[in-house]
Order: C-alpha cells, then sequence, then structure tokens
C-alpha cells in the first residue's frame, strides 16, 4: 500500500472521531428526540442496558459509506476513497465494541479506567459534556471536555455490572471511583429517567 493510500486510511480513521462527536453532540443529544437517532441514543442514556439495534446500524453505515465512496472517487480517485471509507469503517466498528465494552466489561489497566469514568461522566453527571466515547479530541477542541469528578455515585439501577460485588455492593476495586445511590427500579422511576435523558439531564 502507498503512503497516499495509508494517508487516506489514516483520515478515514480521524474522519470518524468527528463524525462520532458530531452526531452524538449535536444530532442525538442536540436533537431533543426529534430524530430517529437522537429517540434511540437518549433511551440509551435513559437506560444504559439498551443499545440502538445492530440492523439499523449497519443499513446507516452502508448508505453512508456508499456516498462517500461517491463522492470520494469523483474528487480523488477510488483508491483513495475506499481507503478512506475503509478507515472509516474500521475506526466506526472499533468505536462499536468500545461503546458496548465500557458499560459491560470492568476496566484494565490506566486507559480502561480513564475511558470509563469519562464516559460515565457524561451518562450520569453531565450529558451535555464529553460525547467523544473513544477519546476526547475534539471535547477538548470544542470546549466540551468535563473532566470526571473524584468519585462518580450511579443510580444502582443503571450501574453496569462489572461494578457489583458478590454482596450487592460497589466491588472494593472500584469504590475509590465510583458509588452507588437508590435501589430498584419503579415504574416512575423509569418515567423520570425517560423525561431526564429527553432533557438533557443526568439521572439521578
Amino acid at each position: 500500500m502507498s503512503w497516499g493510500l495509508l494517508l487516506s486510511f489514516g483520515l478515514g480513521g480521524v474522519g470518524w472521531t468527528f463524525a462520532e462527536y458530531s452526531i452524538h453532540n449535536w444530532v442525538m443529544h442536540g436533537g431533543g428526540g426529534r430524530n430517529e437517532f437522537s429517540r434511540q441514543h437518549l433511551d440509551h442514556h435513559a437506560d444504559p442496558n439498551f443499545f440502538s439495534p445492530i440492523w439499523g446500524k449497519y443499513l446507516t453505515e452502508a448508505l453512508v459509506v456508499s456516498a462517500m465512496l461517491g463522492l470520494g472517487t469523483w474528487l480523488a480517485g477510488f483508491a483513495p476513497a475506499l481507503s478512506f471509507a475503509a478507515g472509516f469503517v474500521v475506526v466506526y466498528h472499533s468505536y462499536e465494541a468500545l461503546h458496548q465494552r465500557l458499560h459491560t466489561h470492568p476496566p484494565k489497566g490506566p486507559v480502561g479506567r480513564f475511558l470509563r469514568r469519562h464516559h460515565m461522566t457524561h451518562h450520569f453527571v453531565a450529558p451535555t459534556k464529553n460525547h467523544g466515547v473513544t477519546f476526547p479530541l475534539w471535547d477538548l477542541a470544542f470546549g466540551s471536555y468535563r473532566k470526571a469528578p473524584e468519585r462518580i455515585v450511579i443510580p444502582a439501577r443503571h450501574a453496569p455490572r462489572w461494578l457489583f460485588g458478590p454482596a450487592g455492593g460497589v466491588r472494593p476495586e472500584f469504590a475509590g471511583d465510583y458509588g452507588l445511590r437508590g435501589g430498584a427500579v419503579t415504574a416512575a422511576q423509569q418515567a423520570a429517567d425517560r423525561q431526564a435523558a429527553y432533557s438533557n439531564l443526568a439521572v439521578v
């Protein structure tokens, strides 16, 4: 592969990180539930165990990549366009896997700890901040970065399962980073959580 195609691939990957930030900030949260992407994402905030259906993501991906290839071929030729699209897709799929793991798997090492605290701050402290899930580059650039508080307190009904120890409380190794509040979920809490999520407020 030539240096030009490697550059195109890298630019495609960086392009996804900007798309990730833009969609998350201005389409999903800025949409306020007025479009399908926004509704599905805010439903994820109301219940972090809910993830958008994968078929919808793949359909959107196919449409975006087709348009990207068409425009890119017209601007730069097929090979650079294909390389750019490949970089975009690889980093997009990495983002999807990472986002799910932030909710379903415990951190391993300082990077895993940082990314989870960064994302849990978005969910449970400041939903209008920390829109970059993979890393905070664009949050820093656009002034939407929020440093995680020393200890993030999460409603027990929304806490990731990896946070719980055998006795039901926070596992000792995570107790310095996280706390729990509240108890079992109720219908009234579910309605309140959805209202908070659609108002870009943290669930409590």
